[in-house]
């Protein structure tokens, strides 16, 4: 069974040994083998098998392509562990071919998210088709339950082996020391600017697509919070926030402005909010709090937790990944999307015991302000462990 890992134990990791190669190489090698495991018992559950459809014949050529490189990813990790010789020797040749193998590795998995979005989006429809056709309430949305059911673990896995992966190849390039990089983890990293460079990313996006964009506001607060994280991860989760926040503001004011001209002037985008704090549940684990505020139209409260399903997007016309984009490493959609990036963020966060929550801004305040609040929830212990995912 793969180790699980925490923060602290990936940031003590020591670059450059032949133990922290092994045990990288090790830990991938056993997450392939489930993944393998976990495709093959996706093709023989019937879940496919039983739809006759044109649909159904796409997500089987998905599914036995990602099946195809799993099996084949594992398989070359796992020989390289049987024959040992090249972690006794460890010669200058032998890190350099450990370092590409799983750098390779992670290559190779560069689609393996969109294709399964496909196999979701696909299973969706012909639920829908099916449960329009012939599906009583009882039974409506049963298969897409036991799809969810199968390919949420394997998201799970899927980002381990990435920040595995990942961490390994940083090390190997020897991310600058001194400032709290070690490798893919960020030891106490300044929430603060970090939030900062995220809206700036998040801004670019938005000048391009929407032509206008509100500013940012950080309020008073945490200002010297810090969290060891893992950097990839948070940062791609404040991007996705401030998008979707971006977007349902500007998008608001067109609707309740529809005589302005666009681009739409600063006056008329209220900002997008900012506070960082710290808070203790019921545990007694401390948290830090990003909280993130718009002033958009907010969320439909039926739909409030769909947003974080795979392949569920808002926006109006979906974006092919397989075709327009092929990064592995992190996972940025421009405004239209797949549906994968709230799905992402939430995985991420959730994987060394953090949260991510949307709820409705709705106040009774003279200015009856309305929008959306996304809290990004951090905990302090840096010894959580990832969750434990049966093969």
């Amino acid at each position: 069974m793969s180790r699980r890992w925490s923060i602290r134990a990936l940031s003590q990791l020591e670059r450059g040994s032949p133990e922290t190669a092994h045990v990288i190489l090790q830990n991938v090698t056993h997450r392939l083998h489930d993944q393998f495991l976990a495709c093959q018992e996706l093709q023989s559950s019937g879940i496919l098998q039983e739809q006759q459809q044109k649909r159904a014949s796409s997500a089987q050529s998905h599914l036995a392509h990602l099946t195809h490189v799993h099996y084949d990813t594992w398989l070359q990790c796992q020989r390289i562990l049987d024959n040992g010789s090249l972690l006794q020797r460890w010669s200058k040749a032998d890190q350099h071919y450990i370092h590409a193998l799983l750098t390779q590795t992670r290559d190779r998995h560069a689609p393996g998210l969109e294709r399964w979005v496909e196999i979701v989006t696909d299973l969706n429809r012909l639920n829908d088709a099916n449960n329009d056709n012939n599906a009583s309430a009882n039974n409506s949305g049963d298969d897409l339950l036991t799809a969810d059911e199968i390919i949420h673990p394997i998201l799970q896995r899927r980002i381990g082996i990435q920040l595995l992966t990942d961490h390994y190849d940083k090390l190997c390039k020897g991310a600058p020391q001194g400032e709290g990089q070690v490798g893919a983890v960020q030891v106490h990293q300044p929430l603060w600017s970090l939030t900062k460079r995220a809206y700036e990313e998040a801004q670019h996006i938005g000048e391009v697509h929407l032509l206008s964009t509100p500013d940012l506001v950080m309020m008073e607060g945490q200002e010297t919070a810090t969290a060891t994280t893992v950097h990839s991860w948070i940062h791609h989760v404040l991007v996705e926030i401030f998008k979707n926040s971006l977007q349902a503001t500007v998008e608001h004011a067109q609707q309740i402005n529809p005589t302005a001209a666009l681009p739409l002037e600063s006056s008329l985008l209220p900002p997008i909010q900012v506070h960082i704090d710290h808070d203790n549940n019921n545990n007694n684990s401390s948290f830090t709090m990003i909280h993130v505020k718009d002033q958009g139209p907010g969320i439909p409260n039926h739909a409030m937790e769909r947003v974080f399903q795979l392949g569920q997007s808002s926006a109006q016309q979906r974006w092919d990944r397989l075709e327009e984009q092929q990064s592995y490493a992190a996972v940025r959609s421009p405004l239209r999307s797949m549906g994968v990036g709230l799905t992402l963020s939430r995985l991420f966060l959730r994987h060394f015991g953090g949260e991510l929550t949307l709820t409705n801004n709705n106040s009774d305040n003279s200015n009856n302000q309305h929008g959306c609040e996304a809290c990004l929830s951090l905990p302090l212990d840096d010894t959580i462990l990832e969750p434990e995912i049966q093969p």
